[in-house]
C-alpha cells in the first residue's frame, strides 16, 4: 500500500523563504485506496515536490525551489512534499480505553526526506476519515498513527493470576476476544498489552511483534464478520522461604495430592512435626518445673 504526504508551508514559506528549522508544524494528508489494505497517494502529475531538503548540523530545513509571489494579506498552500510512502491499514487496541480499537496507519518514511511534527488529515476512498498527530519522523523510520475510532471491531479482555506455591511460579493469563462486525473487510489489529515489571516472560509460541517502553504489541488478523481470540500466558519465577515447622500438614497433603509436593517433602514435614511436638512437650514440662521452683 501507499501513503502520500503533502505538508503545509510554515509562515516563512508563505513569505517565499525556506521553511523548517525544526519547529514548524506541518499539515499532511494521506489517502486510503478502496482495496482495503493500502494507501493511495496524490497523483504526482498534479503535485510535484516543491522543495528540497538540506541538513545543517543537527537540524533539517526545507528550501522552496521556485520563487513564490503572494499578494498582501493572502496565503498559499505549497506542496513541499508530494510522494508515496509504504504503509498498511491497522486497528490499534489499548486496554483500558474502551471496547473499540482505533483505526490506524503503520507506515515507513521512505521518501528520503524527514517529516516534521504536526497534524495529519486522513482520507479513506476520497472521504475525510480523521486526524492524527505525527512525531518527528526521520528517513527510514516507522510510525504508528491512530486517527479514528473503529466501531466495527469490539474487544473484551480478561486477566487471571494464579500462584503455584510449591513450584515457586506466579502465572498470569490474559485473553482478548475480538469480534469483527464488518462483513466486507478483515482487520489487522495491533493489541497494546501493558508491559509488566520484573522478570515476566511469555509462555508458548505467541510473541510480541513490537515492544515499546509501556506496551508489547501483538498482531491479530480478524476475518470479515468473524471472531478471533488472543491468549497471552506469562510467568514469573519467585523465591519463597517457608519454615517446615510452621507448615500445615493438612495443606501440604493437599498440595501432594495435586502433584505440587513430593512424598519425600510430605514425610520430612511429618517427621519435623513429630519432633516439634516433642519439643513442645519438653518446653511445657520445663515451664512447670520453673513454676515449682
Amino acid at each position: 500500500g501507499r501513503l502520500a504526504a503533502a505538508p503545509a508551508p510554515s509562515e516563512r514559506a508563505r513569505r517565499g523563504a525556506g521553511s523548517g528549522g525544526g519547529g514548524d508544524a506541518l499539515e499532511m494528508a494521506a489517502t486510503l485506496d478502496q482495496g482495503g489494505q493500502g494507501f493511495a497517494g496524490f497523483a504526482k502529475s498534479n503535485f510535484q515536490n516543491g522543495a528540497s531538503g538540506t541538513e545543517v548540523g543537527e537540524q533539517f530545513f526545507y528550501r522552496v525551489d521556485a520563487p513564490v509571489t503572494i499578494a498582501r494579506r493572502t496565503s498559499a498552500m505549497l506542496p513541499i512534499i508530494s510522494t508515496d510512502l509504504s504503509g498498511e491499514r491497522v486497528s490499534i487496541f489499548t486496554p483500558g480505553e474502551g471496547r473499540n480499537p482505533m483505526r490506524g496507519l503503520r507506515f515507513e518514511n521512505d521518501s528520503g526526506l524527514p517529516l516534521l511534527p504536526g497534524p495529519i488529515s486522513v482520507y479513506d476512498a476520497g472521504a475525510y476519515a480523521g486526524d492524527a498527530q505525527i512525531a518527528h519522523t526521520p528517513g527510514g523510520a516507522e510510525r504508528l498513527l491512530a486517527y479514528a475510532l473503529d466501531s466495527q471491531v469490539e474487544i473484551d479482555s480478561e486477566q487471571n493470576y494464579a500462584s503455584e506455591v510449591m513450584s515457586f511460579a506466579l502465572s498470569a493469563t490474559t485473553t482478548y476476544a475480538l469480534n469483527n462486525i464488518d462483513e466486507k473487510r478483515e482487520r489487522t489489529v495491533l493489541i497494546e498489552h501493558p508491559r509488566m515489571g520484573g522478570d515476566w516472560e511469555y509462555i508458548g509460541d505467541v510473541k510480541p511483534v513490537e515492544r515499546t517502553d509501556r506496551y508489547d504489541r501483538f498482531e491479530v488478523t480478524v476475518k470479515a464478520g468473524e471472531d478471533a481470540e488472543l491468549v497471552l500466558r506469562q510467568q514469573r519465577i519467585d523465591r519463597t522461604t517457608t519454615a517446615l515447622t510452621a507448615a500445615d500438614l493438612q495443606d501440604l497433603l493437599i498440595y501432594a495430592a495435586r502433584g505440587k509436593a513430593s512424598d519425600e517433602v510430605v514425610d520430612a514435614v511429618r517427621k519435623a512435626g513429630q519432633f516439634q511436638a516433642q519439643i513442645n512437650t519438653l518446653e511445657q514440662r520445663l515451664n512447670e518445673l520453673r513454676r515449682d521452683v
